[in-house]
Parts: structure tokens; C-alpha cells; sequence
């Protein structure tokens, strides 16, 4: 997996990824440490961006809400700003989630309320 690329595109230090677990808020230097191991593999991650991504631009600041699917997770949904760095947009925050269809919705509350959380 090419870490170089993926972590070129997050504009700083301090920018953040937010994933799945309620504990995971990285800066981009901890989760480039948290996930070394992953891109020693072949594929770290592999998320294919379904149609009606959703872009917003001011000046030089935008937003965006994406679908996304993959393999080991299903259907998710990734929210992120970006900043343009010149000519290019990097991003300044990023972060991962997993929708729940509404009829779901009790039994995952149920589920978090009585793990160990």
C-alpha cells in the first residue's frame, strides 16, 4: 500500500482522521504511526467511492460528504474538509462512519449501552 500518497493528501501535523471506534481521533502523525503496519501490506484499505459525492467550495476551503463501500466493512460514509494549498486541496479533517439504516437504530443503542464501552 503506498503510505507516501495516502498521507501527502492531509495538509498537516495536525489535521485529523476520526474512524469508527469512539477512540479514534488522530492527528495525522499518530495515525500515520497507528496504521504503519496496515500499509506494509499490499492494500491498507480499500473504500470505492459510490456516485453522489457532494462537494461544497468557499474560496479556498471545501466540504464534502461521499458513500463508500468496501470489503471488510460495508457500506460507510466519509465527511472531510479541505484547505487548497496552492493549487492543490489537501485535507485538514477527515472522518469515517458507519450509517445505520433508522430500522437498526435501537438494537445498535441496546448493543453499545450494554458493551463494556
Amino acid at each position: 500500500a503506498d503510505s507516501i500518497t495516502y498521507f501527502n493528501i492531509i495538509a498537516n501535523d495536525n489535521s485529523i482522521f476520526q474512524g469508527t471506534d469512539d477512540n479514534e481521533r488522530w492527528t495525522k502523525t499518530e495515525f500515520k504511526n497507528w496504521s504503519r503496519e496496515y500499509f506494509k501490506r499490499k492494500s491498507a484499505w480499500t473504500f470505492v467511492p459510490q456516485k453522489g459525492r457532494n462537494i461544497s467550495i468557499k474560496n479556498n476551503v471545501a466540504w464534502f460528504d461521499e458513500k463508500l463501500d468496501s470489503k471488510h466493512m460495508g457500506r460507510t460514509r466519509g465527511n472531510g474538509v479541505m484547505v487548497k494549498d496552492g493549487e492543490t486541496w489537501k485535507i485538514e479533517h477527515y472522518t469515517l462512519s458507519l450509517p445505520i439504516p433508522n430500522e437498526l437504530i435501537n438494537g445498535v443503542i441496546d448493543t453499545i449501552k450494554n458493551s463494556e464501552y
